[in-house]
Protein backbone atom coordinates (compact mmCIF):
# COMPACT_ATOMS: atom_id res chain seq x y z
CA UNK A 1 0.00 0.00 0.00
CA UNK A 2 1.34 3.70 -1.05
CA UNK A 3 1.33 6.14 1.88
CA UNK A 4 0.58 9.02 0.35
CA UNK A 5 2.05 12.28 2.00
CA UNK A 6 -0.30 15.74 2.26
CA UNK A 7 0.59 18.50 0.62
CA UNK A 8 0.30 20.52 3.38
CA UNK A 9 3.34 18.13 4.80
CA UNK A 10 5.29 18.73 1.37
CA UNK A 11 4.87 22.75 1.73
CA UNK A 12 6.38 22.60 5.29
CA UNK A 13 9.28 20.71 4.19
CA UNK A 14 10.40 22.92 1.48
CA UNK A 15 9.70 25.97 3.66
CA UNK A 16 12.43 24.26 6.31
CA UNK A 17 14.98 23.30 3.64
CA UNK A 18 14.91 26.43 2.12
CA UNK A 19 15.21 28.84 5.23
CA UNK A 20 18.48 26.26 6.23
CA UNK A 21 19.70 27.07 3.22
CA UNK A 22 19.57 30.81 2.98
CA UNK A 23 21.25 30.51 6.99
CA UNK A 24 24.20 28.05 5.63
CA UNK A 25 24.98 31.39 2.71
CA UNK A 26 24.65 34.09 4.79
CA UNK A 27 27.75 32.96 7.04
CA UNK A 28 30.95 34.77 6.13
CA UNK A 29 33.42 33.64 4.21
CA UNK A 30 37.07 33.20 6.04
CA UNK A 31 39.41 36.11 4.90
CA UNK A 32 43.07 36.21 5.34
CA UNK A 33 44.53 39.77 5.72
CA UNK A 34 47.84 40.91 4.10
CA UNK A 35 50.96 41.89 7.15
CA UNK A 36 51.30 44.96 8.06
CA UNK A 37 53.70 47.19 5.65
CA UNK A 38 57.11 48.65 7.95
CA UNK A 39 56.75 51.84 8.62
CA UNK A 40 59.69 53.55 6.18
CA UNK A 41 62.03 54.14 9.21
CA UNK A 42 62.33 50.38 9.39
CA UNK A 43 62.15 50.13 5.98
CA UNK A 44 65.14 52.36 5.04
CA UNK A 45 67.26 50.73 8.00
CA UNK A 46 66.31 47.25 6.64
CA UNK A 47 67.30 47.95 2.93
CA UNK A 48 70.17 50.25 3.00
CA UNK A 49 74.13 49.24 4.18
CA UNK A 50 76.68 50.47 5.83
CA UNK A 51 78.94 52.10 3.33
CA UNK A 52 82.42 50.26 2.75
CA UNK A 53 84.98 51.98 4.68
CA UNK A 54 87.23 54.64 3.18
CA UNK A 55 90.83 52.90 3.30
CA UNK A 56 93.47 55.07 5.21
CA UNK A 57 96.33 56.96 3.48
CA UNK A 58 99.70 55.45 3.42
CA UNK A 59 101.67 56.37 5.96
CA UNK A 60 104.84 56.51 4.03
CA UNK A 61 105.37 59.23 2.25
CA UNK A 62 108.22 60.46 0.00
CA UNK A 63 110.25 62.90 0.80
CA UNK A 64 110.99 65.26 -1.90
CA UNK A 65 114.13 67.15 -0.69
CA UNK A 66 116.07 63.51 0.29
CA UNK A 67 119.36 62.91 -1.42
CA UNK A 68 119.41 60.93 -4.08
CA UNK A 69 122.44 58.36 -5.24
CA UNK A 70 122.63 60.52 -8.65
CA UNK A 71 123.04 63.92 -6.41
CA UNK A 72 125.65 61.91 -3.45
CA UNK A 73 129.45 60.68 -4.48
CA UNK A 74 130.86 57.94 -1.64
CA UNK A 75 133.84 57.95 -0.31
CA UNK A 76 136.13 55.58 2.28
CA UNK A 77 138.08 57.87 4.44
CA UNK A 78 140.60 56.87 7.00
CA UNK A 79 140.17 53.60 8.52
CA UNK A 80 140.52 53.89 12.65
CA UNK A 81 140.59 50.47 15.33
CA UNK A 82 140.59 49.93 18.91
CA UNK A 83 140.39 46.93 21.05
CA UNK A 84 140.51 44.74 18.01
CA UNK A 85 137.55 46.79 16.06
CA UNK A 86 138.03 48.36 13.03
CA UNK A 87 135.90 51.64 12.03
CA UNK A 88 135.43 52.52 8.55
CA UNK A 89 133.64 55.64 8.09
CA UNK A 90 131.92 56.33 4.68
CA UNK A 91 131.42 59.57 3.69
CA UNK A 92 128.64 60.82 1.35
CA UNK A 93 129.01 63.84 -0.37
CA UNK A 94 126.67 66.21 -2.41
CA UNK A 95 127.79 66.77 -5.82
CA UNK A 96 124.96 68.61 -7.06
CA UNK A 97 123.10 72.05 -6.84
CA UNK A 98 120.53 71.54 -4.48
CA UNK A 99 120.43 70.40 -0.59
CA UNK A 100 119.46 67.43 0.57
CA UNK A 101 118.78 65.40 3.18
CA UNK A 102 119.44 61.89 4.60
CA UNK A 103 118.08 60.54 7.36
CA UNK A 104 118.77 56.66 9.03
CA UNK A 105 120.61 53.74 7.84
CA UNK A 106 121.84 53.17 4.44
CA UNK A 107 121.93 50.03 2.77
CA UNK A 108 125.70 48.32 2.76
CA UNK A 109 126.79 44.95 1.36
CA UNK A 110 130.70 44.28 1.43
CA UNK A 111 131.55 42.40 -1.59
CA UNK A 112 134.61 40.58 -3.57
CA UNK A 113 135.79 41.43 -7.01
CA UNK A 114 133.18 39.46 -8.82
CA UNK A 115 130.02 41.52 -6.65
CA UNK A 116 129.42 38.82 -4.32
CA UNK A 117 129.03 39.48 -0.49
CA UNK A 118 131.63 38.13 1.29
CA UNK A 119 130.22 38.37 4.55
CA UNK A 120 126.47 39.54 6.17
CA UNK A 121 125.34 42.87 5.70
CA UNK A 122 126.15 44.97 8.31
CA UNK A 123 123.53 44.87 11.22
CA UNK A 124 122.18 48.21 12.39
CA UNK A 125 123.68 49.69 15.31
CA UNK A 126 122.28 53.20 16.49
CA UNK A 127 124.66 53.63 19.35
CA UNK A 128 127.62 52.72 16.88
CA UNK A 129 130.74 55.86 17.75
CA UNK A 130 130.64 57.82 16.84
CA UNK A 131 127.49 59.27 19.13
CA UNK A 132 124.76 58.64 16.93
CA UNK A 133 121.30 60.11 17.03
CA UNK A 134 119.88 58.62 13.27
CA UNK A 135 118.67 62.19 13.31
CA UNK A 136 117.93 63.90 9.94
CA UNK A 137 120.99 65.86 8.39
CA UNK A 138 120.92 68.43 5.66
CA UNK A 139 123.29 68.36 3.01
CA UNK A 140 123.99 71.73 1.39
CA UNK A 141 125.55 71.10 -2.23
CA UNK A 142 129.48 70.96 -1.84
CA UNK A 143 129.15 69.44 1.91
CA UNK A 144 128.64 65.90 3.21
CA UNK A 145 127.49 63.24 5.76
CA UNK A 146 128.61 60.13 6.59
CA UNK A 147 128.20 56.86 8.39
CA UNK A 148 130.65 54.07 10.03
CA UNK A 149 131.14 50.50 9.32
CA UNK A 150 132.91 49.04 12.58
CA UNK A 151 133.80 44.81 12.26
CA UNK A 152 136.36 42.76 14.63
CA UNK A 153 139.67 42.20 12.91
CA UNK A 154 141.13 39.70 14.69
CA UNK A 155 141.50 36.69 13.14
CA UNK A 156 139.44 33.12 14.42
CA UNK A 157 141.76 31.14 17.11
CA UNK A 158 141.60 28.28 13.91
CA UNK A 159 143.90 30.49 11.88
CA UNK A 160 141.23 30.62 9.30
CA UNK A 161 141.79 33.78 7.03
CA UNK A 162 139.42 36.44 6.84
CA UNK A 163 137.64 37.13 3.67
CA UNK A 164 139.02 40.11 1.32
CA UNK A 165 136.57 43.32 0.48
CA UNK A 166 137.12 44.58 -3.16
CA UNK A 167 134.00 46.97 -3.01
CA UNK A 168 131.60 48.15 -1.18
CA UNK A 169 128.10 48.63 -2.54
CA UNK A 170 126.15 51.18 -0.91
CA UNK A 171 122.47 52.70 -1.55
CA UNK A 172 121.82 55.59 0.40
CA UNK A 173 118.68 56.02 3.22
CA UNK A 174 115.39 56.24 1.49
CA UNK A 175 116.78 55.26 -2.15
CA UNK A 176 117.29 52.39 -4.42
CA UNK A 177 120.44 53.53 -6.47
CA UNK A 178 124.04 51.87 -5.62
CA UNK A 179 127.00 53.73 -5.20
CA UNK A 180 129.62 51.55 -5.51
CA UNK A 181 133.16 51.92 -3.77
CA UNK A 182 136.23 50.50 -4.95
CA UNK A 183 138.65 49.17 -1.59
CA UNK A 184 142.41 50.10 -2.37
CA UNK A 185 143.79 48.96 0.84
CA UNK A 186 143.64 45.30 2.43
CA UNK A 187 139.77 45.29 4.39
CA UNK A 188 139.36 41.88 5.92
CA UNK A 189 135.88 41.91 8.19
CA UNK A 190 136.73 38.92 10.82
CA UNK A 191 132.55 38.13 12.03
CA UNK A 192 129.56 40.06 11.52
CA UNK A 193 130.17 43.78 10.57
CA UNK A 194 127.96 46.69 12.39
CA UNK A 195 126.97 50.24 11.21
CA UNK A 196 125.72 53.15 12.62
CA UNK A 197 123.44 55.85 11.24
CA UNK A 198 124.01 58.88 8.91
CA UNK A 199 125.55 61.62 10.91
CA UNK A 200 127.25 65.09 10.31
CA UNK A 201 130.53 65.45 8.98
CA UNK A 202 132.91 64.37 12.26
CA UNK A 203 136.05 66.30 13.07
CA UNK A 204 139.43 64.32 11.81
Amino acid sequence: MRWMVPARVLLLIAITVGCRSASDNDTAPTTTTPPTALPSTELSTSSTSSPSATPSPSTTVSDPERCRSSQLRATLLPRQGAAGTSFLPIELRNVSGAACTLEGFAGVSLQNRGGQPVVADPARDPGLPPAATGARVRVQPGKSAQFVVAFNNIEPPDGAACPTVSKIAIIPPADTERLVVAVTELLAPCGEPRMGPVTPPQPS
